[in-house]
This record gives structure tokens, C-alpha cells and sequence, in this order.
């Protein structure tokens, strides 16, 4: 429908952990890339090994997340205003932040210019 060009690489890696929890997790980060991602956008999402667990990032073109907000879109029910305008409520990635913690886990964003955010998930 918005034409995004949607690519993955994954290298195999096993992981502990409630599959249902971490499969809600990562569909939401990917909804999340897909939503705020314009039309003709790029979503790319990787899996690698990493120390004795996984390294997960998704990478989108849309607009990015401020730093002054950053911190705050792990808050349930926080949106940011430039985003309203989109479906939702606010606690898809205070979901997220909350199965990756318990997995004993991170999560960090990473803009990148011009537009543009990485999700990096460390299991």
C-alpha cells in the first residue's frame, strides 16, 4: 500500500525466552517502522549473534525519534505531537521495553541523518 521496501538478513542464533512475549515485541517494533515509515520508504530488519545471545536492529527512513524524546516513548501512553496524527495510543514500546527487560535485555534508538531511526534489541 505505501510501496516501503522491506528487507531482512538473519543469521541463525537461539535465544531463551517466551516466544509469544518476544513475537509481540518484535511485531510491534516492525508495525512501528512500517507506520511511520512514508511511502517508498525503506524498512530493514537484522539478527545476528551476539556473546551469547542476539543482536536485533530495525532500521526505518521515517522521521526519526527527538532526543528530547527518546527516553520518554518507553512511557505508556506517551506519544510524540508530531506523531498523533497516526494510530495508536502510546504503549506499544513501553510493551516492548518491557519484554526485553524481561529477557534481561536493552533497547536503545539511534537516528541516523537525514531521516530515520535504528531499534537495537540486545537479548
Amino acid at each position: 500500500e505505501k510501496s516501503i521496501n522491506f528487507s531482512y538478513r538473519a543469521e541463525p542464533v537461539t535465544i531463551m525466552g517466551d516466544k509469544d512475549m518476544l513475537f509481540q515485541a518484535f511485531a510491534n517494533l516492525i508495525d512501528n517502522a512500517i507506520k511511520y515509515t512514508p511511502t517508498g520508504g525503506v524498512v530493514v530488519a537484522t539478527l545476528a549473534p551476539r556473546a551469547g545471545g542476539a543482536l536485533l536492529n530495525f532500521t526505518d527512513t521515517g522521521p526519526g525519534i527527538p532526543d528530547a524524546h527518546k527516553l520518554n516513548v518507553f512511557r505508556r501512553f506517551y506519544r510524540v505531537e508530531a506523531c498523533r496524527h497516526q494510530p495508536g495510543v502510546g504503549l506499544g514500546l513501553s510493551l516492548v521495553m518491557a519484554v526485553i527487560k524481561l529477557h534481561q535485555g536493552s533497547i536503545t534508538l539511534t537516528d541516523h541523518a537525514p531521516t530515520g531511526v535504528t531499534v537495537r534489541v540486545t537479548l
